[in-house]
């Protein structure tokens, strides 16, 4: 489970997590505080490459570029597949119910 460290109530959700699932890997991403600084894609790259590294580690096998291109496509489809979804339920509420739509 990967978890934003952008506040308090976000690290705390990820403790009461790993409480509460023990066997579940969490992890926090750690964005730079000030994203205009010369150092914040350096950093952030870095964050990128240790979450990564984590989740290979779990997986028992390398990431790859490749395959992380692949689950950004996925993940984008994904999101633009739900906006369709929210735009048509905007529109033609009847068309689909919300049941339907989750």
């Amino acid at each position: 489970m990967l978890f934003p460290n952008i506040c308090d109530v976000s690290k705390n959700l990820g403790g009461v997590w790993r409480r509460n699932f023990p066997e579940w890997k969490v992890e926090y991403v750690h964005f730079p505080q000030n994203p205009e600084s010369s150092h914040a894609l350096p950093y952030l790259t870095a964050e990128f490459r240790r979450l990564r590294d984590s989740f290979a580690e779990l997986a028992g096998r390398r990431i790859g570029d490749e395959e992380l291109r692949e689950s950004l496509w996925t993940c984008n489809r994904n999101r633009a597949l739900i906006r369709d979804l929210a735009r048509l339920r905007l529109e033609r509420p009847w068309a689909v119910t919300a049941a339907e739509a989750w």
